[in-house]
């Protein structure tokens, strides 16, 4: 019996700091599920890229969003986001190293599917990227006004 091939995952990554970027990508590489990366480093980028999906007919299967960034902060791209109808059921999860109240509770206010501060070690950061990854990606809740919120990693 030959199996169906596997579905390739599209990641939108928005970072800014092009070490944590390299990071993520590295941490994303021990994931077993096949995804394709695109990287931008700001909200205004973000947008234009969902645009270009929309215009063709799609969108990313997740996004990866810091919160602090030059020229549109991750707050700003996350509430412009979820302003929009046709990106309503993109999962966006917050990757920063910020691990403010404020910050949890704003991007819960707006609709993050998850809050996820980066530890410290390549290690454990990769460990909860592949994790979250497999859950997003292996059972992706497509309406994020339904389910939202994760925990803080």
């Amino acid at each position: 019996m030959v199996s169906a091939p596997q579905k390739t995952f599209q990641i939108l990554l928005v970072e800014d700091n092009p070490a944590d970027a390299m990071l993520a990508m590295e941490a994303i590489r021990d994931i077993d599920i096949p995804v394709v990366i695109t990287h931008v480093e700001d909200g205004r980028k973000a947008l234009e890229a969902l645009e270009e999906w929309h215009k063709n007919g799609k969108l990313p299967d997740l996004m990866l969003l810091d919160l602090a960034m030059p020229h549109m902060d991750g707050k700003a791209t996350l509430k412009a986001v979820r302003a929009r109808a046709e990106f309503a059921s993109l999962p966006v999860l917050i990757l920063t190293t910020s691990s403010s109240t404020r910050d949890i509770e704003d991007c819960q206010r707006e609709h993050a599917n998850a809050y996820l501060v980066k530890p410290l070690s390549f290690g454990k950061f990769s460990e909860m990227l592949v994790d979250t990854l497999h859950f997003w990606l292996r059972w992706p809740l497509r309406d994020p006004r339904k389910v939202s919120g994760g925990g803080v990693g």
